[in-house]
């Protein structure tokens, strides 16, 4: 393993403190909520999902060689402020990052320094589906398979509108049968809708 520097190490131990995975996260929106009041918004303290600590991971890491190689006197966590934050946000912005990287990017770090940057005051652009370059036309990837070798399951995920991962996990026991036909398929897609 590479050695980290002192924020780095910083940052990974205040991450693994936030963790818990395992826990409720209705719950702790609740107890946060009960905490700070009835018009708090929907937050939590913890992280509560794999991919959500991953991806916060990877901000994390980009953020602090950021402060590094922009603020040399920044030698500890406790000292970025907001301001750092928001200069970040912009320059990912004026990197040509989409919307929903910077809005991923925007919570790891309210989440990581319990902070309420908004894209308003951070002067970001909004999301929109219209925006989205990745997944919409054949890439350059996509040339490693046969798309006439997977019809059943490119139909099945338009006309489902689910994800490739969720086409992986159905089997016969998802399907509502009628007649020996299959009409309807459960699944179960990210964010548990």
């Amino acid at each position: 393993m590479a050695r980290m520097s002192k924020m780095d190490y910083q940052m990974h131990c205040r991450m693994e403190e936030m963790k818990c995975i395992y826990e409720s996260r209705h719950q702790a929106k609740k107890e946060y909520k009960e905490m700070m009041g009835k018009n708090e918004s929907n937050r939590t303290i913890g992280i509560h999902s794999h991919l959500t600590y991953d991806a916060y991971k990877q901000t994390s890491i980009e953020f602090i060689r950021y402060i590094r190689s922009e603020y040399k006197d920044v030698k500890d966590i406790s000292q970025i402020e907001k301001e750092h934050v928001v200069e970040y946000l912009q320059h990912r912005q004026n990197d040509g990052k989409s919307a929903y990287t910077i809005s991923k990017d925007m919570a790891a770090l309210n989440k990581l320094y319990n902070l309420h940057v908004t894209k308003k005051e951070a002067g970001i652009n909004k999301r929109s589906y219209k925006d989205v370059k990745r997944s919409r036309e054949p890439k350059a990837h996509d040339k490693k398979y046969n798309p006439k070798n997977y019809n059943n399951q490119i139909t099945l995920a338009k006309a489902c509108g689910c994800r490739r991962k969720s086409v992986l996990e159905v089997t016969s026991e998802r399907f509502t049968w009628k007649d020996g036909l299959p009409v309807k398929v459960h699944l179960i897609e990210k964010g548990g809708k």
